[in-house]
């Protein structure tokens, strides 16, 4: 008998959706295989068909497959991609209306590990990348709108050179969004903008050197003291 949608208990479709990604995350499914197709999910879960689409659904909804209707079609494995999660993060924090110096703090509890990571993994062509932003936001301290984007990108490339993808997924859409706060303006005096100088420069002799230790702590006193400075502003 074919069972009608809806018939079936939330918890049911929810203990599908959860083998189903507890099999793929496990790695029994991996990038690139198809799940069982629809008839087989609902002849070995007792499922309607449409309840076990609302369990697929939630699976691409969370970025594990893709699904194509069609003779060929079936949901596939795909690679979990990082700008979900960025997304996610993004919308968070924008619904909460977090303050600019709350995302100066995420920051610093953050970046402090990827520069560490930075001295570590740092190689010729990377150092050379920094280098040249680096003095691209000497250059460009009395032009605000340019000086926002190499401090954006500066503070993005150290992150991509730490390599950790799970803190890259959690800082990036923290730097967008105190790159496009409406604070920043306010709190970027001129003052400030050679603070902020002067602190990359302390950071940049670490990662010039491999001082693991020595990055890590500039970062952290960098972003503190703008956090500080951005409380302060609010006054």
């Amino acid at each position: 008998m074919v069972r009608e949608r809806g018939s079936d208990s939330a918890l049911s479709r929810n203990r599908l959706r959860d083998d189903l990604r507890d099999r793929i995350l496990g790695g029994e499914f991996r990038a690139g295989d198809l799940l069982p197709s629809e008839r087989s999910l609902v002849e070995t879960s007792g499922l309607s068909r449409g309840s076990v689409r609302e369990a697929i659904r939630s699976l691409e909804v969370e970025g594990l497959i893709e699904t194509n209707r069609g003779r060929f079609g079936g949901s596939r494995v795909i690679e979990p991609r990082r700008d979900r999660l960025v997304h996610l993060v993004d919308i968070f924090v924008r619904a909460k209306g977090v303050s600019l110096a709350s995302m100066l703090d995420c920051r610093a509890a953050i970046e402090p590990m990827m520069a560490r990571l930075a001295a570590r993994n740092m190689t010729p062509a990377a150092l050379a990348r920094l280098e040249e932003l680096n003095q691209a936001f000497h250059d460009n301290v009395g032009a605000l709108q340019d000086y926002r984007r190499i401090n954006y990108e500066w503070h993005l490339e150290v992150a991509r050179i730490g390599g950790n993808e799970p803190l890259m997924a959690l800082l990036e859409p923290i730097l967008n969004l105190a790159r496009d706060s409406t604070e920043y303006e306010r709190v970027t005096t001129p003052p400030n903008r050679l603070r902020a100088i002067a602190a990359h420069d302390e950071v940049m002799a670490a990662l010039r050197t491999g001082d693991e230790a020595g990055a890590a702590l500039a970062m952290e006193a960098h972003l503190i003291s703008y956090a500080r400075l951005t409380r302060d502003s609010e006054g």
